[in-house]
């Protein structure tokens, strides 16, 4: 194909889509220089007030952490602005604001105790305690400490917003991948939110991105299907530990370099997948990273069913990758 029928077939205004692209790609990777530059000058035990910029779009995240006061060290662990741990990410234009000494106290009025909480689920549900509205305010279990501390690296926010059962179950999933897997799964693992998800995810259970300019991957779990205000059910549970599996499978398929391997798998048997694969979701899978989450998802859980020849195979494909990693992760 020469060059004129490239352009051609990229159609009318590609040039300006390519810059616009490359300018903001050049602005955010200039603006998060800058700011780490900034903060990397302030001292850690200080407290520093977030605050928003009141000229500038705010997403929750933003709006929920304004006015707080924490030191650096504990907003370094929470999440900078403009760090990516807020749903705007780089565009985030809010500010941490040095505290005037005389100010410290002020820090007292953001942190809750047993009575705050009590007065505010009062408040919240307009003098009547309300058992939907203690779910609402985050209690962290002893499972999310000990997961912390199988995954030293790893930064876990808002996980107190899940319910009990689901941190328990966080902790095992995650501690078994530990212990399969080892630094084949936690290695660049960087974070763990609860919270809401970005337009275009909102229906979705989590999501997973990988940051390039953090390295690290991010696990986002949907506070609107795992902030549950009802008892949790087993079905619950088991959609849940599917969600953590899947998008671990995620981060596999990203720091290891995976879609060429599976790419091919997929090429060579996507038709016998669609005519008699027994599993119905691989017959509608977006792509092969997702075909290949599905399958980690499966295979590390025991769901996956092996009815014929080519579930046959699908399972030892993803077995033969599985304890590659194993073996790789224990070195």
């Amino acid at each position: 194909m020469t060059d004129e029928a490239v352009f051609d077939a990229m159609g009318e205004g590609w040039e300006k889509s390519f810059l616009n692209a490359a300018a903001q790609e050049i602005w955010e990777g200039m603006k998060y220089v800058a700011q780490q530059s900034v903060y990397s000058s302030l001292p850690l035990s200080n407290l520093y007030q977030w605050q928003y910029n009141p000229g500038a779009n705010h997403c929750d995240g933003c709006v929920e952490r304004n006015g707080q006061i924490k030191t650096f060290e504990e907003w370094e662990d929470e999440g900078l602005p403009g760090s990516g741990c807020t749903n705007c990410y780089y565009n985030c234009l809010c500010d941490l604001v040095p505290v005037e000494k005389g100010n410290v106290d002020d820090k007292k009025s953001n942190e809750i105790d047993d009575d705050d909480i009590s007065a505010q689920i009062d408040l919240n549900s307009d003098g009547k305690k309300d058992s939907a509205k203690i779910r609402e305010l985050p209690v962290e279990t002893e499972y999310i400490k000990l997961i912390r501390e199988v995954l030293r690296d790893t930064k876990f926010f808002d996980t107190g917003y899940l319910p009990p059962e689901m941190q328990k179950a966080l902790y095992e999933k995650y501690n078994k991948l530990n212990n399969d897997l080892g630094s084949s799964f936690n290695y660049e693992f960087g974070r763990v939110h609860v919270k809401r998800l970005n337009p275009g995810h909102t229906n979705d259970f989590a999501n997973y991105l990988y940051d390039k300019k953090l390295q690290i991957g991010i696990v986002e779990l949907n506070i609107e299907k795992y902030g549950l205000e009802k008892e949790v059910t087993p079905e619950d549970i088991k959609k849940f530990e599917s969600s953590i599996i899947h998008e671990a499978g995620h981060h596999m398929y990203e720091i290891h370099g995976l879609e060429a391997r599976v790419n091919d798998f997929y090429d060579k048997n996507h038709v016998e997948i669609y005519q008699n694969a027994s599993v119905k979701e691989w017959k509608t899978m977006k792509n092969c990273k997702e075909f290949f989450a599905s399958s980690f998802d499966r295979y590390h859980n025991s769901t996956m069913v092996v009815k014929n020849s080519i579930d046959e195979k699908v399972y030892f494909f993803i077995r033969t990758i599985y304890e590659e990693l194993a073996e790789k992760g224990k070195k």
